[in-house]
């Protein structure tokens, strides 16, 4: 007798791909030849004996193995022609020593069940032994060719079915395993990658029965329907990493974008505050000059004139670029003039898109075109003086300035007062009157809390009893 062995290296290791959860107790695992049923058994076995000897195990980061009480396993050959005993017979004895040990928590491994014998017979055996391990709460894995054996499978409730993958492109094993259908023995195909001659092969596939022909065609259909609908499902895992990845890259910019915008808004509102408090110390210094001592008219217009111009440069640029400068030129707390009613009031609000603007006349409210308002007859204005033919200053006796601000929250009225006091110091107002209303009395004290940090703020008090009293604050100016 002589026997050949043959050398060949491994050039790619395949890792074993082992889930039974949900309740289940059996893997049935089928497939070609060659395609690596028994080494699943085997790597099965030996990681579970690694555990239960306190091994690491070469298993991906989370694996999970129980800790069995016992692990048994029929695997291989046993024939014995000195005892007398058969491949079969020696597997039955097997399954013997199996079934008077097995118990909960035991791992019990069987290498096909039932081999050896009518295929008929064996199934039939195999599955009564599956059936006394399952009512022992046994944990078990078995390799099978049997067709029976894998529609088991599918009818236990307690059953897994897995395959080793056959690539046929390559024709050839790829010794991944597949969950959720039984895999094709293939053994004319396995023959045929050994050699068997092709004549042997076409009268092998005559002998074959035609319902077990039909069942093996089924069973590829439903492979590729079954691959089909996984590779579907990495495809859309793959879309829906893609979206989460797109909308956290989204998110990540529009946060760095409102952080720029804050940025900016910050630093705006510094150099904006910055400018308001040149302006409003330039405009101090040329009222004081005034009151100290006489300027000529044309001086005091070129004052005037630099502090509007720097105004205009840094705060609003040129009205032209934004469109109509008689909308741009209106603040809420303007005074106006209504050109159809005839009469006075106070701007509330505007609306430069349709071209309209709330006005409080008193106490009420109108709604009037930009067109139709002009600026109040009201400010200083120079005026030669009646003698000497020299130019003096003179003020004009002004009417109060006021805004209104009843039914405003504090974040929106304390905004508004301090452009309408800027306005006032712009115009050489003296004084300022800020209608809040009584209400609870939190906008009026907000209001003058305020004011106490304001500059050129000489004095807050309430109005007269009998135009308004605590219902107004009137601010004087410096």
């Amino acid at each position: 007798m002589a026997m050949v062995r043959r050398e060949s290296k491994c050039t790619r290791v395949v890792p074993v791909d082992v889930r039974v959860e949900g309740g289940k107790r059996l893997l049935i695992v089928s497939g070609p030849n060659r395609g690596g049923k028994t080494v699943t058994l085997k790597t099965i076995g030996l990681l579970g004996l690694m555990t239960q000897a306190g091994l690491h195990i070469p298993a991906r980061e989370g694996s999970r193995l129980p800790v069995f009480d016992g692990i048994l396993a029929e695997i291989g050959d046993d024939q014995d022609l000195e005892a007398g005993a058969s491949t079969f017979s020696a597997h039955a004895g097997h399954l013997k020593y199996i079934l008077e040990n097995a118990g909960p928590h035991t791992l019990v491994l069987i290498d096909e069940p039932g081999m050896g014998t009518d295929p008929d017979e064996g199934a039939a055996l195999a599955m009564a032994v599956l059936d006394e391990l399952m009512e022992r709460e046994a944990f078990v894995a078995v390799s099978t060719h049997y067709n029976r054996l894998k529609a088991y499978g599918i009818l236990h409730e307690r059953a897994v079915n897995a395959s080793v993958f056959f690539d046929e492109a390559e024709n050839r094993p790829t010794f991944e395993l597949r969950y959720g259908s039984p895999g094709v023995s293939r053994g004319l195909e396995v023959a045929r990658n050994v050699g068997l001659p092709e004549g042997v092969l076409a009268r092998a596939a005559q002998y074959l029965d035609r319902d077990e022909v039909r069942l093996n065609h089924l069973i590829e259909k439903l492979n590729g329907r079954l691959r089909e609908a996984s590779r579907r499902e990495d495809e859309a895992e793959e879309a829906r990493r893609r979206f989460e990845a797109a909308e956290a890259a989204a998110r990540q910019h529009a946060i760095q974008e409102e952080e720029e915008r804050a940025r900016l808004l910050e630093s705006l509102q510094a150099g904006g505050e910055a400018l308001l408090a040149d302006a409003r110390e330039e405009l101090r210094k040329t009222i004081n000059a005034l009151k100290r001592k006489e300027s000529s008219q044309s001086e005091t217009a070129r004052t005037l004139d630099r502090v509007q111009e720097k105004l205009k440069a840094r705060l609003g640029g040129s009205a032209a670029e934004y469109g109509d400068d008689r909308a741009l030129s209106l603040r809420p707390g303007t005074r106006v003039r209504l050109k159809k009613l005839g009469g006075e009031g106070i701007v509330h609000s505007l609306d430069p898109e349709r071209g309209r603007a709330e006005i409080m006349v008193g106490n009420v409210k109108v709604t009037a075109s930009l067109t139709d308002l002009e600026a109040a007859q009201t400010g200083a204005s120079p005026q030669r003086s009646g003698g000497g033919g020299g130019i003096s200053w003179t003020m004009r006796e002004r009417v109060p300035m006021e805004v209104n601000v009843i039914g405003y929250r504090v974040s929106d009225a304390l905004p508004l007062i301090d452009r309408t006091l800027d306005q006032a110091l712009v115009e050489g107002e003296r004084s300022l009157r800020i209608i809040h209303g009584y209400g609870t009395g939190r906008l009026r004290g907000a209001i003058r809390a305020h004011l106490e940090g304001v500059p050129h703020v000489r004095r807050v008090s309430s109005a007269d009893p009998r135009y308004g009293g605590d219902a107004i604050t009137v601010v004087e100016l410096t």
